[in-house]
């Protein structure tokens, strides 16, 4: 490269562009070579792979979106939803959702209208759409149906059922979608980014085809005139000869599901038509940083304040409860005593922890957990004579004598509590000789029985 002369003024480069605003469907159908692989189909390619094929349903839909995945596409549908109008759906995707949380839009296929990711509205593409029609009676010449819905009143929208006897009228059957000529799709996206009318439609994209070009697109004047042109049997605004049943009741979760992912999708399919970023200086790296470390400090602070507030109440919570149920409100005043008495105490302030944890509970489920920490503190403890593998293990027989007070004797050493390791109860058998004993030192005493050597010697105590 020859170098520049002295004093040669540099070419000024002018600086990349973003324009401002999300990307539209109208700058993808402008530049689709962008995005897509494949992005200039001829429409007679199109055509045979779709409106003129034998394939069933089915394999039409999934074609189609396999197209959309390499080319721009719009597809043309007469709607329950909105049956005046041709409503246009750009390039449809399969609904893929989460594998943790199905949805009932699993495997189903939406096509997108409006002008880009933020003003949508996704739209159900049934199979039903590349079906052909019921037969139905049509006008030949699309210029006598266009006539036909100018001569209509202002509350009707499809041309009347043509009968029998009518000249140029053909009875036949018509795929319901059609996917519409490429070149058109900068128009139709820029000026009708929802759809467009019957009459709107002829006017400005049929008319105007040149007679010796209407042969290359047979195929949408022959679509356009069923669409234009009522079935049988139906109301003047109530059905197109091709109308397709789009319509879906959803639940609003559902629904949200379908809008969240309509505008992933259209946000990733448009996402390259806007240039990169300019390079990020290192000041403005360094004023972005230091914004992120005060937001991440403000939002740690708001965070541990409602921490410490919710541990504040959750303690007072605990606090009132404990505050509202003694042992002697839970367990009654002679096991009070007989607890004081056994363990030497004067209140019941100075019961141990164990057994004021007791009366604050309010399940058994809680009693379990007090007595299983009771004996792990036991055999963790350095004197202990149990382990891990020696401890007892807590049955529903323990804790039930535990809750209930009612021992058959007590160790000796009492001062830290009654525990599980200082309990000792009798079987089934052994407690109904304890109550026979009972019950026989009782009529000695009474004096309604005399005592033998044998019953002395039952009721001794070493």
């Amino acid at each position: 490269m020859a170098a520049a002369p002295p004093g040669a003024v540099p070419p000024v480069v002018a600086p990349p562009v973003t324009l401002p605003g999300p990307p539209t469907w109208e700058e993808l159908f402008a530049e689709p070579e962008r995005v897509f692989s494949a992005p200039a189909v001829p429409y007679a390619v199109v055509s045979a792979a779709i409106f003129n094929s034998g394939d069933g349903p089915d394999v039409l839909l999934n074609k189609l979106e396999r197209t959309a995945l390499e080319s721009p596409v719009i597809l043309a549908l007469v709607s329950d939803e909105d049956p005046g109008l041709i409503t246009l759906l750009k390039n449809p995707r399969h609904f893929v959702g989460s594998l943790i949380r199905p949805t009932p839009l699993d495997g189903l296929i939406f096509g997108f209208s409006g002008p880009d990711a933020r003003r949508l509205a996704a739209v159900h593409v049934p199979a039903t759409v590349f079906e052909n029609s019921a037969a139905f009676n049509v006008l030949d010449d699309a210029a006598a149906v266009r006539a036909g819905l100018q001569a209509l009143l202002a509350d009707q929208a499809f041309h009347p059922y043509v009968n029998v006897d009518t000249p140029g009228m053909t009875n036949s059957a018509c795929k319901r979608g059609l996917v519409m000529p490429m070149e058109w799709n900068g128009r139709l996206a820029r000026d009708f980014p929802y759809g467009i009318g019957l009459r709107a439609f002829y006017d400005l994209f049929l008319a105007p085809v040149p007679a010796a070009e209407a042969p290359l697109y047979q195929d949408v004047f022959t679509w356009w005139r069923h669409a234009a042109t009522r079935a049988a049997a139906a109301g003047a605004r109530v059905r197109s000869g091709l109308q397709v049943s789009t319509a879906q009741a959803l639940p609003p979760a559902v629904r949200g599901d379908r809008d969240g992912w309509a505008q992933d999708q259209v946000e990733a399919i448009l996402r390259p038509l806007r240039l990169a970023a300019p390079p990020l200086s290192s000041a403005a790296f360094e004023t972005g940083m230091q914004l992120l470390r005060t937001d991440l400090a403000a939002h740690h602070a708001v965070r541990e304040a409602r921490e410490l507030a919710q541990h504040a109440d959750r303690e007072a919570r605990e606090d009132r409860r404990d505050a509202a149920q003694t042992f002697e409100g839970r367990f009654g005043t002679a096991k009070l005593e007989e607890l004081l008495r056994l363990l030497g105490l004067e209140s019941a302030d100075d019961l141990p922890e164990i057994l004021r944890a007791l009366g604050r509970n309010k399940k058994k489920s809680d009693d379990a957990l007090v007595l299983q920490m009771a004996i792990d503190n036991r055999a963790a403890a350095p004197a202990s004579a149990a382990n891990e593998y020696t401890k007892p293990t807590l049955s529903t027989h323990i804790i039930d004598l535990f809750r209930s007070f009612a021992w058959a004797s007590t160790g000796e050493l009492v001062s830290d509590g009654i525990t599980p390791f200082n309990i000792t109860f009798a079987s089934e058998a052994s407690a109904r000789a304890v109550a026979l004993r009972v019950t026989k030192l009782v009529a000695v005493e009474s004096g309604s029985a005399a005592m033998s050597y044998a019953d002395a010697e039952t009721f001794m105590v070493d």
